[in-house]
């Protein structure tokens, strides 16, 4: 005799979570995870945050002071700028922990954004934090594959201006872009935000693998958005260099003394936002440092005299920088020790010649000088010289 046995299905996850006894957030994390990919993720030691200084903790270039966006690119904060159109140069000035507010909990960091001239909106306006992500670090995602994988943006955001605002991502190299929505919901008060972005699916764009340069773009849009840099269809991949919603809060930066504030923010893969990843102040300085590194003070360099007025010097960079062949500033005097004594010049241009692989090193040249002697040693002075590989 053959007994036949059935019973209904049963939804585990469904059973669990109707059970009285708390998950916690992390069992809620591991129950809202859709695939067991998504599961190991959770549960991984590895590293989750694709971007850089998300704490907001390193600033080499100002050392905390707040900055006046007079052009497009300018860094309040390492890895991060303000994307700005050019009807809003000298309007906006930004800065790490500017307005010296409570940061919220599990920080002590964060970037601040204020308008400190209202301008009426342009009719391509554009006002966002921005940080590019480099191509190197986004081969995983597969993006341009039917394999593309959804990435979740969380973060923290304070504003005097509660309204809908924008996250738009975009690729560096391809005019595509998703754009999602977020609202703040109260006037000064700090809002932890989550926004799920889609991966990007569409087999007909290529997006470079090893590559140093763009790779993703991450904005969080300030308002202002309309015209050419607003997308009206929102949680798609759809052609365009897009920053903003087409109807998110209009008017952030007409007016005077509006303000955003912004930390802990963290990109990651999967369609579950999880606790920020906190990582030593050594190693977000050296991730920072790949892109940008300043020498405070008088920097000596050894080298040789290149012909009658020439001196050449060689750099060592740790960590190594992102590409080879960065740039150079100083706001100092340069001088040269040789043979006949010192010798300077006021804010010369400082030529960089091809480095090694990597970025390991850098030549750097410096003309203009008299009395020079082929060959002969000398010593190159360089005053907070800042040596700039950003994307």
């Amino acid at each position: 005799m053959v007994v036949k046995v059935s019973k209904p299905e049963i939804n585990v996850r469904e059973k669990i979570s109707e059970l009285d006894k708390p998950s916690g957030t992390a069992g809620q994390a591991m129950l809202a995870a859709e695939t067991p990919q998504e599961q190991f993720n959770l549960i991984s030691a590895g590293r989750r945050n694709l971007l850089i200084n998300g704490a907001m903790k390193i600033d080499q270039r100002n050392g905390g002071s707040s900055i006046t966006n007079t052009d497009n690119n300018l860094f309040p904060l390492d890895r991060w700028f303000i994307n700005l159109s050019t009807e809003y140069n000298s309007s906006v000035s930004s800065g790490q922990n500017l307005d010296s507010l409570a940061p919220p909990p599990g920080f002590d960091k964060y970037i601040g954004v204020k308008i400190d001239s209202g301008t009426a909106a342009p009719a391509a306006p554009f006002l966002s934090i921005r940080q590019i992500i480099e191509g190197n670090n986004i081969t995983h995602l597969d993006y341009g594959k039917s394999t593309a994988k959804d990435i979740t943006i969380s973060f923290w955001a304070r504003t005097n201006h509660p309204g809908t605002y924008a996250v738009a991502v975009r690729g560096g190299t391809t005019q595509t872009a998703c754009v999602t929505e977020f609202s703040v919901d109260s006037a000064d008060t700090w809002q932890y935000i989550s926004v799920i972005i889609p991966g990007q699916k569409d087999t007909t764009t290529t997006w470079p693998l090893d590559y140093v340069g763009e790779g993703l773009v991450v904005n969080i849009g300030l308002g202002s958005f309309q015209g050419t840099y607003s997308s009206s269809t929102l949680d798609q991949w759809v052609t365009g260099s897009f920053t903003g919603s087409a109807t998110q809060t209009q008017d952030f930066a007409q007016t005077t003394g509006n303000t955003f504030y912004v930390t802990g923010v963290q990109l990651e893969v999967g369609k579950v936002a999880t606790p920020f990843e906190h990582r030593s102040y050594g190693e977000e300085l050296a991730e920072c440092q790949r892109y940008y590194q300043k020498f405070p003070g008088a920097l000596q360099i050894p080298g040789y005299q290149d012909g009658t007025s020439g001196i050449n010097a060689s750099l060592k960079l740790s960590p190594n920088m992102r590409a080879a062949t960065p740039s150079t500033d100083t706001d100092g005097s340069v001088y040269i020790w040789r043979h006949n004594g010192f010798q300077s010049q006021n804010n010369p241009a400082i030529i960089v010649g091809t480095s090694t692989i990597n970025g390991s090193s850098l030549t750097l040249s410096v003309n203009g000088w008299s009395g020079c002697v082929n060959g002969y040693v000398a010593n190159l002075y360089i005053s907070n010289l800042e040596i700039i590989n950003e994307l």
